[in-house]
């Protein structure tokens, strides 16, 4: 049984129901179906630091919800080092996930989607005074979607011209040689990196990607890491530690189809989310039996790099 009550992230009347110990469920029409915890739900609205980014967590639970992809119940760290930084910034970062969006919403090419502005703005992970009706603008001006505005809203059509720019920003880096490694940076897992996860993948032919090791700008941490999955030919993703990142990590890049090799170490498998529970993981028990694992698995998904060890190479 559901009741009327405020969004905690958004403040709109939603349904709220599913109430347990920990957490509850919420359908709100502006950010979408999702759970909470229960201090999540205390603590979001109280704390000064999130009244300038709401929006962009309603724009991720909105993203989540089109995507069909569950989240786990939220909490303050979840939006602290998932949702916030994947949030698009910019207002073409932000153009291009509204059309990603939009294409999630329609049933086919050539159908239209309705709008209501006032609600739907989290499409584009605008803000509520930004106006979703600019973003749909700028869209159309680029010929990527037509627009038609009616009493009960504007209703949106993708055109083919918008149809093909998806499916380029959406097609895996096939010339690429690198590979992303989404994981755990705790300090028990630097080994697992370097004697396991980076070598599987150099055995492999590709040169693996750690963002830890990547030289950046901190303010710029989210963009860099959002490019170098963009850019990668494949994800090697490691739940190892259960970080909440790397269940993002693994999404964005099956929502660019980017191809994800998912890896766990075995005691932690029957703590894994349910919505990964369905792919095969390499249940590896220690470094070694990852790198012999994890090389076979590329070798035999993605197939033999372009900078793999020649096999009668000598030292």
């Amino acid at each position: 049984m559901s009741v009327e009550q405020p969004c905690p992230v958004c403040g709109l009347q939603a349904d709220v129901g599913g109430v347990s110990e920990f957490a509850f469920s919420v359908s709100c029409v502006r950010c979408g179906q999702f759970r909470v915890t229960l201090d999540f739900a205390e603590d979001f609205g109280q704390e000064r630091r999130f009244a300038e980014v709401r929006h962009l967590v309603s724009g991720a639970l909105r993203e989540a919800t089109v995507s069909k992809h569950k989240l786990p119940p939220l909490t303050i760290e979840i939006v602290e080092q998932s949702l916030l930084p994947l949030a698009p910034r910019t207002v073409s970062q932000q153009l291009k996930r509204l059309l990603e969006n939009l294409s999630r919403m329609v049933n086919c090419p050539g159908s239209e989607r309705r709008l209501q502005p006032e609600n739907d703005y989290p499409l584009a992970y605008a803000r509520p005074e930004d106006r979703l009706a600019y973003y749909l603008k700028t869209l159309e001006g680029m010929d990527l979607v037509s627009l038609s505005v009616h009493s009960d809203g504007v209703h949106v059509q993708i055109t083919s011209e918008g149809w093909r720019s998806l499916e380029e920003a959406r097609s895996p880096s096939l010339s690429s040689r690198k590979a992303f490694v989404a994981m755990s940076y705790a300090d028990e897992m630097l080994c697992v990196c370097d004697e396991g996860l980076k070598p599987s993948i150099s055995s492999a032919g590709y040169d693996p990607v750690v963002l830890r090791e990547v030289q950046y700008v901190v303010q710029l941490i989210p963009d860099r890491m959002l490019a170098e999955i963009r850019s990668s030919r494949f994800m090697v993703a490691d739940f190892t530690g259960q970080r909440h990142g790397v269940y993002f990590e693994a999404g964005f890049a099956l929502g660019l189809g980017i191809p994800v090799i998912w890896t766990c170490r075995r005691d932690e498998i029957d703590g894994l989310h349910f919505d990964v529970k369905q792919y095969n993981h390499v249940d590896w028990r220690d470094t070694e039996d990852l790198k012999v694992r994890l090389t076979a698995r590329i070798l035999a998904l993605i197939g033999r790099g372009p900078v793999a060890p020649h096999a009668d190479s000598r030292t």
